[in-house]
């Protein structure tokens, strides 16, 4: 899978997070703002240094580890994958090719994981009706995230299910066409310097278990 749209992350560093409401504002766009609020959104554009390695775990086995250390600030990210240093700026918007194509490729998909509450906000992003059923827990919600034309996969669409009292993603169902869906928990919430990020994603199979170790944040 791929997750992440190159685009919403610059805009991210370069306004806060979490800017003013407008008037007549939908109740979709104004839960997102208190979600991005709650993950760290005024915080965000302080960061500097981000930190942290992406792991895979498919029945019980480390398929994969690969760390990132990415200078916030110039878009430099380092990815190491086996023992081998990758390098691409991921604000650059040049074709890559070799291996800083593959290192932007593990930056997109692996900091979306780690970040997405924080980029509900940025261009492009549409969400679908606001709803509440019967069978969601207490204070639970659900609406569909969609882009609009940006980003590397903006076919992609995601089924996300809020904890309404804490403003939390707790489960999404990514969709990539009308055939096929596979579905994550997002758990272990910490605080890192600021921000608030899930560390676990579990699917619904009971199979794969994606995970997040050596977090750090840097900020002014």
């Amino acid at each position: 899978m791929n997750f992440c749209l190159l685009p919403l992350v610059l805009s991210l560093l370069l306004q806060p997070a979490t800017q003013p409401s407008a008037p007549g504002e939908s109740p979709e766009i104004e839960l997102a703002r208190q979600i991005v609020k709650a993950h760290g959104g005024d915080i965000w554009p302080k960061v500097t240094r981000l930190k942290f390695t992406f792991n895979v775990e498919s029945e019980g086995t480390l398929k994969a580890s690969i760390k990132h250390d990415w200078n916030v600030r110039t878009g430099v990210d380092t990815v190491t994958v086996g023992g081998k240093a990758l390098f691409t700026n991921v604000y650059d918007s040049k074709e890559r090719g070799g291996d800083e194509l593959q290192a932007f490729k593990r930056w997109t998909n692996d900091s979306y994981w780690l970040m997405m509450p924080l980029k509900l906000l940025d261009g492009g992003v549409k969400f679908g009706p606001l709803i509440s059923t019967r069978d969601m827990p207490p204070n639970g919600g659900r609406m569909t995230m969609s882009f609009d034309a940006v980003g590397m996969t903006p076919g992609d669409q995601y089924d996300l299910s809020i904890d309404l009292k804490q403003n939390r993603i707790d489960h999404w169902t990514y969709r990539p066409d009308e055939k096929n869906s596979s579905g994550f928990s997002w758990d272990g919430y910490k605080d890192f310097n600021g921000l608030t990020l899930a560390t676990e994603h579990k699917s619904d199979d009971g199979k794969t278990r994606i995970f997040f170790t050596d977090i750090s944040v840097e900020r002014d």
